[in-house]
């Protein structure tokens, strides 16, 4: 027994003797010290105690003693930390290897795309750094932007301090079927009040956006009393572009606007409210359609669904998920676009063909100007072609060229003159008609049954 007490005894005193060299390794690793191969005299320090650090960044400048005059050198950080304490001075001068800075190693409260913003270290390839526990993303359009629970609660706070003193609460509002109607089908373009647009460039689908009437003049009443935020099951695309129908000059919502590409879930708005607000949402108002995707809040406001298009419902409603609403109501527009091609093809029968003649005799007069010098002597012609190719001569010739391309339409001289705006507009990825362009004398005004 005493034999084995010795051993067990001697195990453990082996055992504590390797741990120990450990310890005060990992205390070494936040250590910046002096170069190995000189004593350094410390001229200047760029880092001071609570300062982030990346590796590569300038700490100090120094030079050598007893080295060349005014050789001053750089020393750069080869960890990523915040300066915890700085164990010399300026003009001090230390000796090779010995100590010069002790790093505490971050605790990356804040981290975007598993890189953190504080020391800018790289959690995905550099091991020293270590983990992080930043998991809550507050900012609605930056998902990967994230922060601890500690720090999120401390930013939840200030802006509740915030709103307390601005006298303010905060409203959520929904988009479709609640402040507007949005269709796909296929609607005049003259219709009073609907905005046209395509969200992915020409050849995407259209998109056909009614406002639900008074949406703006709730939204200006709102303002005084409300944060206003923006959350809806549409893309990222369609928000940002319903919220500028809504909110021209950014006024009201600003940056918060959650879409369906920020939602944790596919089905439900509720597990967001926790991560926008984290200390509750005791100061938070909602306004919806539907009262499935929140759960039955108590904080939620049902309202009547708007239905504008006839046969379309929610666009944006979540897989699965689609209400059962009647057929019935809203606007149908089928029969008023087969009224409009009517009409259409009644003008163009109606139409005298004077212009064709009209265009041919336009282009007529610059030939005749030149046809009858070139007309009687017909021999000219052939001696003053075999002559020579002058270019002046060819150069002035093409004036008239371009009349007359200008007149026959052809498409590249009119894009430069006239339609080169139509390209401009083309070429962009995101096209909108508002609903003001087009003439009152055009404009078709549909008015909103009595129940919206």
């Amino acid at each position: 027994m005493v034999v084995a007490a010795s051993i067990s005894q001697f195990a453990v005193g082996r055992n504590q003797k390797r741990i120990i060299p450990r310890k005060k390794m990992a205390e070494n690793q936040n250590i910046i010290c002096a170069p190995p191969d000189c004593a350094i005299k410390i001229n200047k320090w760029k880092v001071r105690e609570g300062f982030s650090v990346t590796g590569g960044n300038i700490i100090l400048f120094y030079e050598c003693p007893g080295g060349p005059e005014k050789d001053i050198r750089r020393l750069k950080a080869t960890k990523a930390g915040v300066v915890k304490k700085r164990l010399a001075k300026e003009g001090e001068i230390v000796e090779r290897g010995k100590p010069l800075l002790e790093l505490q190693q971050c605790s990356h409260t804040t981290v975007i795309k598993d890189m953190c913003a504080d020391c800018g270290a790289d959690l995905r390839q550099d091991e020293q750094a270590g983990g992080s526990e930043a998991s809550v993303p507050m900012i609605h359009s930056v998902p990967e932007l994230k922060v601890t629970e500690k720090l999120a609660k401390k930013l939840g706070q200030a802006d509740t301090e915030r709103l307390l003193r601005d006298r303010k609460l905060v409203l959520l509002v929904d988009l479709d079927q609640t402040l507007i109607h949005t269709t796909n089908d296929n609607v005049p373009n003259n219709l009073k009040d609907v905005y046209h647009f395509q969200l992915y460039g020409p050849n995407s689908p259209w998109y056909h956006t009614r406002l639900r009437p008074g949406a703006l003049q709730f939204l200006a009443k709102m303002d005084p009393f409300y944060e206003l935020h923006i959350c809806t099951f549409g893309a990222r695309n369609y928000a940002h572009m319903i919220a500028q129908f809504l909110d021209e000059k950014g006024r009201y919502f600003s940056h918060r606007i959650l879409s369906r590409d920020e939602c944790f879930n596919a089905t439900s708005k509720t597990d967001n409210l926790k991560a926008l607000f984290p200390c509750g949402d005791s100061m938070v108002c909602i306004i919806d359609d539907r009262e499935d995707v929140w759960n039955m809040a108590a904080n939620l406001i049902q309202v009547k669904p708007y239905h504008f298009f006839q046969h379309t419902g929610d666009i944006n409603a979540p897989p699965g998920m689609s209400k059962n609403e009647l057929d019935g109501k809203g606007v149908d527009f089928k029969d008023l676009i087969g009224q409009a091609h009517k009409e259409k093809k009644d003008k163009e029968g109606s139409r005298p063909p004077t212009p064709k003649i009209e265009t041919e005799e336009v282009a007529k007069p610059g030939e005749d100007s030149s046809k009858p010098e070139e007309k009687e002597p017909s021999a000219v012609k052939a001696e003053n072609e075999k002559e020579s190719a002058v270019a002046d001569g060819k150069e002035e010739e093409k004036p008239p060229e371009t009349k007359q391309a200008d007149d026959g339409g052809t498409k590249e001289e009119k894009t430069d003159s006239t339609d080169g705006k139509k390209e401009d507009a083309s070429e962009e990825m995101v096209v909108v008609k508002k609903p003001d362009s087009d003439s009152g004398e055009n404009l078709i005004e549909i008015e909103d049954p009595d129940d919206y």
